[in-house]
Formats: C-alpha cells, structure tokens, sequence
C-alpha cells in the first residue's frame, strides 16, 4: 500500500450492532509518512476480509485543525440539580449548522433556540442533533418523558375517585348514625 499524506493509518473493521445496522470500529495501525510505501502479512483469515478499501490515512495536521474549529463553536451546557433542563450558548457559522448532542435521541426531548421552538432529530444512529440558523444562539433543553402528562392525569382521576368514595362512604356512615 502506497500513501500520499503523512498521519496515521487505521484499520476500519465492519461489524453489526444489537439492532443490525452495520457500523465500523477503527483501529489504528501505525503512523506513516508522505509517498511512503508499507508493506502488511495477513494471517489466513484476514486475508479474505481485509481490502484496501478498509485502509484509511488520517491526516493528524487536518485533524488538529478541525478539532480547533469545533472547540471555538464549543457548546457549554448549564445543568442545575433537580432540573430537567439544561441551557447554553453557542455561535454557529454558515446558513444551517447542525449540532449534535451527546445524549441519546428520545422523543421526550424538545430544544429551543433563542425562544423559538426547533425540530429535534436523530444523528450519528443515536444521539440528539438540532439544525440551528446562522448566529449567536441561547439553547434551552428540556426533557419530559413520553406519557408522564397522561400518567398525571391517570393519577389525578385516581385520587379524586378515592377521595369521592371515602367522602360518600363517610357520608353514609354519618346517615346510620
């Protein structure tokens, strides 16, 4: 194998989750130069399943600058105990920036940017992602677990007919005597 940028070479291996998508687990090989070429033995059973396909340089220079990038445009969540919200600020470039959370999508949660209402969707196979308009932005995260409103009112109407049944039945009692 025959490379043209200098950084690290990984191996992607393919495997499926508990739910069958096929996802790809990197594994890291060695680090390598400019027009260098490398020369790799397999064993048996990796001969069949090892393609150059699978074989990825990462350049750690690009790397290093995107990651500089993305710590700019950082997003610092606030989080106060007992509270089902969380809040930040962040400023995004271009038309549409999608930002990605790592907290798990559910349906329960709801996102707002600067007061105004967002569409929550699913990124990266799991995880909570919102698409945000150019600019500074002041994120509101709230959770409300799917059927905690109907299990109040289920609640509600349960503890109201307990308290009509004993109200009667007291009622009735004081009749008797």
């Amino acid at each position: 194998m025959s490379t043209s940028a200098a950084g690290t070479l990984y191996y992607a291996q393919k495997y499926y989750d508990e739910n069958g998508h096929e996802q790809q687990q990197l594994k890291k090989l060695r680090k390598v130069g400019n027009s260098q070429v490398y020369e790799f033995r397999l064993g048996a059973s990796s001969q069949n399943e090892l393609t150059a396909n699978h074989l990825r340089v990462l350049n750690q220079h690009t790397y290093s600058q995107g990651i500089t990038v993305l710590q700019k445009r950082k997003l610092l969540l606030e989080h106060r105990s007992g509270s089902s919200r969380l809040r930040g600020h962040i400023q995004t470039e271009g038309n549409r920036s999608t930002v990605v959370f790592n907290i798990p999508f559910d349906t329960g949660w709801s996102i707002t940017s600067n007061g105004k209402k967002l569409k929550t969707k699913q990124a990266l196979g799991s995880f909570l992602a919102v698409n945000l308009p150019q600019g500074a932005a002041k994120i509101t995260l709230r959770y409300v677990a799917p059927g905690s409103l109907v299990g109040f009112l289920i609640t509600i109407v349960g503890i109201s007919w307990l308290g009509l049944d004993w109200f009667l039945a007291r009622k009735k009692e004081i009749k008797r005597n």
